[in-house]
């Protein structure tokens, strides 16, 4: 707690835009600050836990079909998402981590930061590989 307001972990999204990857109109919110256990799962060999986590990875969008069908946001729903687009959203994603996206506050993702204990965005350093130097 602090100054007897409890704290929450911020959850920060940014709304991706596919249009420059010929996906005109195609969005979708991407989480930047993924849990843990987000990575552990995409990591995992195991393509339904890579799925559960890629719907946390990125808990929403609004894809349709070429029957223009609403895509759900669900484990069966991935499986008709094209490859391409899944590429692009972890493409679009990265570019955002790296700060070349801003976040969207009407789209649910935090404004850029105002207190000096947070680092801008532009600052953000990327971690060394956990397996750098073996």
């Amino acid at each position: 707690m602090s100054n007897g307001v409890p704290r929450r972990m911020p959850i920060r999204t940014v709304e991706l835009d596919f249009t420059g990857d010929d996906y005109p109109g195609f969005h979708a919110t991407a989480r930047l600050n993924i849990p843990l256990w987000v990575g552990d799962e995409l990591k995992s060999g195991d393509e339904e836990r890579a799925r559960v986590a890629f719907l946390a990875m990125f808990p929403k969008w609004d894809f349709v079909d070429e029957d223009g069908k609403e895509i759900p946001h669900t484990l069966g729903g991935i499986a008709t998402i094209p490859q391409d687009l899944s590429e692009a959203m972890y493409g679009r994603r990265a570019e955002a981590m790296l700060g070349k996206a801003k976040l969207d506050p009407k789209a649910g993702g935090n404004s850029p930061p105002t207190s000096p204990s947070e680092p801008e965005e532009s600052e953000a350093v990327e971690s060394p590989s956990p397996t750098a130097g073996y």
